[in-house]
């Protein structure tokens, strides 16, 4: 398997790819600790950025061409003049959780019902201080689904979207959910990974119903099927490794981002890069 780099931007923690536009060919994501959402066109090559306020854990598209954005604990619409407006917290008196420690968004995804489901973290150390939420269509109403959280992280829906699977980084595993539009029910321990073998990140699903997770320390990505059993190891030239998405016109191109924060001596570490996985994937689900 012939693993290309995509974009040579280093970013020092590089997160949440999207596929979107046109034959789903501009690739986007973020590098949280340098505030900044990024992208590069597949058909032409070109690149973009534009900065943020604040630490932004993701940047996902809307179905007006704009983003919705985590960003520090706010949660922002950006329109496509880059007019934002914020629309809520990832903590507050709405929401009903109060943390002692201050927290900021991180990874996020878009429900099959149009409904975004994001998580949060402590901003350091290791308290579970995180959440779970999920906000309507609108972007009007939040609502908290899991608390205690260490490090929200990589979630995605099956295709027949009635399971839910989701990363809190600090348990080492993925947990599987029965998913309905009234929310989340009967947790499970769907997989879980040995410590050792660095920290399971962001993931992504192909439509086999495949699980791609990202290894943060631990070089690689692996694929699990859907009855959770380990079927891929792709090793990476770098360490870090954080999230991955499927993107091109036939959505049977792996993207994925890494991190150069511990890892400055690797030329490579912080890139994002690509390959043909021989499977193909979901496309990026937009909000409203």
């Amino acid at each position: 398997m012939k693993i290309e780099v995509f974009d040579e931007r280093r970013c020092i923690l590089g997160e949440g790819p999207a596929s979107l536009g046109q034959q789903n060919s501009l690739i986007s994501w973020v590098d949280i600790y340098d505030n900044k959402v990024l992208w590069q066109n597949l058909l032409n090559a070109t690149t973009g950025s534009f900065d943020v306020a604040d630490q932004v854990g993701f940047a996902l598209p809307r179905k007006d061409e704009g983003w919705i954005l985590g960003i520090g604990d706010q949660l922002v619409l950006r329109d496509h003049l880059g007019n934002e407006e914020s629309i809520g917290k990832c903590y507050s008196s709405e929401t009903g959780v109060s943390v002692p420690t201050p927290v900021r968004w991180n990874d996020a995804k878009v429900a099959p019902n149009g409904e975004l489901f994001a998580g949060s973290m402590p901003r350091s150390g290791e308290s579970a201080s995180g959440s779970l939420y999920r906000i309507s269509d609108e972007g009007r109403s939040i609502q908290t689904l899991l608390t205690s959280v260490g490090i929200s992280n990589g979630l995605d829906w099956n295709v027949g979207g009635d399971k839910f699977f989701y990363i809190d980084t600090r348990t080492y595993r993925v947990d599987r959910f029965n998913y309905s539009e009234k929310g989340i029910s009967d947790r499970e321990e769907f997989i879980k990974f040995d410590p050792e073998g660095g920290l399971p990140d962001g993931m992504c699903m192909d439509i086999e119903d495949g699980l791609w997770i990202a290894f943060c320390g631990g070089g690689r990505i692996e694929r699990y099927t859907s009855e959770g059993k380990l079927s891929e190891v792709i090793e990476m030239p770098i360490k870090n490794v954080t999230s991955c998405c499927f993107g091109g016109e036939l959505l049977d191109q792996l993207f994925v981002t890494s991190a150069f924060v511990t890892e400055e001596d690797n030329p490579q570490s912080g890139m994002t890069f690509t390959f043909h996985p021989g499977v193909t994937g979901k496309k990026t689900a937009v909000f409203n």
